[in-house]
């Protein structure tokens, strides 16, 4: 009778199963794309920031309220109910919470310059600054404190600050063209209230 061998494969096929089985689910799930390049906004498909703040101020109908011709960072108000009736929000709770922000989320940003490494994500927001995200960390300063990290294909920057206000910016590639970046800012006021920002960049032509 011939006797029987252990196939020496077995083993090893084990230990593979075994590392797939205990790899962290992010690891396979993350699906980082490079956004790195220089991107120019596309005005008829993007949204613009005065005209979407300006809903937080202006009642959805029939609410009583003044023209004060004012801005906010350069951002007509337009006109305000003072009372935050008619689902609008006062005045000076909308001032106070927006110069807490930073002031790419709210103005026009026509180009965006990013550079991208295995670590960080460099952003040049046109000549509103430039921020160079640490992925993976929480970071702290002041009244804000930020995480910057990839949800899938989406680089998300989440941006908490005192008196419950909160940013959150979205970046990401086309599904269909990655020659287009998609840049979401979603905005929540101190009382809940929440707008979203949304704007899309093409790639700019190379020399």
């Amino acid at each position: 009778m011939t006797a029987w061998k252990a196939n020496p494969w077995i083993p090893a096929l084990g230990s593979m199963l075994l590392c797939v089985a205990v790899m962290p689910a992010g690891t396979l799930g993350a699906q980082e794309r490079d956004l790195s390049g220089e991107w120019v906004i596309d005005p008829d498909e993007s949204d613009e920031p005065a005209d979407v703040l300006e809903t937080l101020t202006r009642g959805r109908s029939g609410g009583s309220g003044v023209g004060i011709g004012i801005g906010i960072f350069g951002i007509p108000v337009g006109e305000v109910a003072r009372t935050g009736g008619g689902g609008s929000e006062p005045e000076e709770v909308v001032r106070r919470d927006l110069r807490k922000l930073r002031r790419h989320l709210i103005n026009t940003v026509d180009e965006l310059d990013i550079e991208q490494s295995p670590d960080t994500l460099r952003v040049d927001y046109d000549d509103l600054g430039t921020s160079i995200y640490r992925t993976g960390e929480t970071l702290e300063g002041g009244e804000e404190t930020s995480l910057a990290e990839w949800r899938r294909d989406v680089y998300t920057v989440e941006r908490h600050m005192a008196d419950d206000l909160q940013a959150t910016e979205e970046l990401y590639l086309d599904r269909r063209d990655p020659d287009r970046l998609h840049w979401k800012v979603s905005i929540e006021l101190s009382s809940g209230k929440a707008v979203q920002i949304d704007r899309i960049y093409d790639r700019a032509p190379q020399p």
